[in-house]
């Protein structure tokens, strides 16, 4: 045991610079209880906005001139419309945006598999702990260590389609992929997230399409399109998607929050009001409450506008861009299309934990190729 432990602290820490480990750290704590995520988060970004030289490995090329763009033009607008909730949030996307710089400017190739290790390692601590944790303002579904379980059921879709990625691409570490997939699955039936569960099988057809791997694509499909046939036809299943029920009155109270939020941006289409912008306007337009819009594209526009809006979308199509020359696409575009899919029903990446990670798999398609 001395050794294995011996082992791992000669290749997690000490084979490491100081900023391959503070991005392993971070990986690690997002799958603790989010405020210990944000404490480390917030170091990291700390940190290296006061060392010179961390300063000038994010402070440099196109990416930072992005983000120094969207923040000067939406760290205003909340306290025009007085969203003092929009302030404190927009600190914490902001803290996101830093964070994405920091991943980019340090990822390899070999830190990349140490990333995905951690990763799936911790993912199983959150997986265990569903059974123990729910949550009442949820109907008693399970956040596990995030702050709902729609959050949590977001950063199930990115392990799961990293374990996947791995299985299809790296012949190392199978048992322990499949073992991290089957304990996700068990959270995500915990979390009882519907979202999450569509955009994790729209990201897999999409690894499998991206992998060339047709005839496994095909035999998947299948066995979706007989899943779906079986859930429909045969209600003793229902107790594997309980609230599948409920999910016509879900989108029609949904509808309602769309309809509210695109009327609200059109109030201001220009620059937004500002983060959970919604609050301040559900009521003015006959939207349900809640504290965004239910739909990831209407929230962002809501909150930043179309100006406002723009250099975030350069920020994250850059890496979109790089990826169609990376090996690293399959991974790319099928975490992109399972966001996508989930950010039509939810907003899920406004959030310390989630964020990170989305600015994690961002970070992906800038990895530096190693000289041998």
């Amino acid at each position: 045991m001395a050794a294995f432990l011996k082992g791992l602290y000669q290749r997690y820490v000490k084979d490491n610079s100081a900023e391959e480990n503070l991005v392993l750290l971070s990986v690690a704590s997002i799958f603790l209880p989010f405020y210990l995520s944000a404490a480390v988060l917030l170091f990291i970004v700390v940190r290296a906005l006061c060392l010179k030289i961390t300063r000038k490995m994010i402070f440099s090329g196109l990416d930072i001139k992005l983000v120094a763009s969207f923040g000067v033009l939406n760290v205003i607008t909340p306290f025009v419309f007085k969203n003092w909730l929009g302030v404190a949030c927009f600190a914490g996307f902001a803290l996101m945006l830093v964070f994405a710089l920091y991943v980019r400017a340090v990822i390899t190739e070999r830190l990349f598999s140490k990333i995905g290790n951690v990763i799936v390692f911790m993912s199983l601590i959150p997986a265990f702990f569903s059974t123990f944790i729910s949550d009442p303002r949820h109907d008693m579904r399970s956040p596990s260590f995030f702050f709902n379980p729609n959050y949590y059921g977001a950063a199930i879709t990115f392990v799961i389609l990293l374990c996947a990625y791995r299985l299809l691409t790296d012949k190392q570490n199978k048992a322990l992929l499949i073992i991290a997939i089957i304990a996700n699955l068990y959270g995500l039936w915990q979390a009882d997230s519907q979202s999450a569960l569509f955009s994790i099988v729209f990201g897999i057809l999409l690894l499998l399409l991206f992998t060339k791997k047709y005839k496994t694509l095909l035999v998947v499909g299948v066995l979706v399109v007989l899943a779906v046939l079986a859930l429909i036809f045969v209600p003793q299943l229902d107790f594997l998607l309980p609230r599948i029920s409920g999910a016509a009155q879900n989108i029609t109270k949904r509808a309602t929050i769309w309809q509210a939020g695109i009327q609200g941006f059109l109030e201001n289409f220009l620059f937004g009001r500002g983060l959970m912008g919604y609050v301040q306007i559900y009521e003015k337009f006959g939207g349900a409450k809640n504290f965004h819009c239910h739909n990831l594209i209407i929230d962002l526009l809501l909150s930043f506008g179309i100006i406002g809006v723009a250099p975030l979308a350069a920020f994250v199509v850059r890496p979109i861009k790089k990826a169609f020359k990376s090996k690293y696409a399959p991974l790319t575009f099928a975490v992109l299309g399972a966001v996508l899919l989930h950010g039509l029903t939810d907003v899920t990446l406004i959030w310390i934990q989630t964020g990170a990670l989305a600015a994690l798999f961002l970070s992906f398609p800038y990895i530096k190729e190693e000289s041998k």
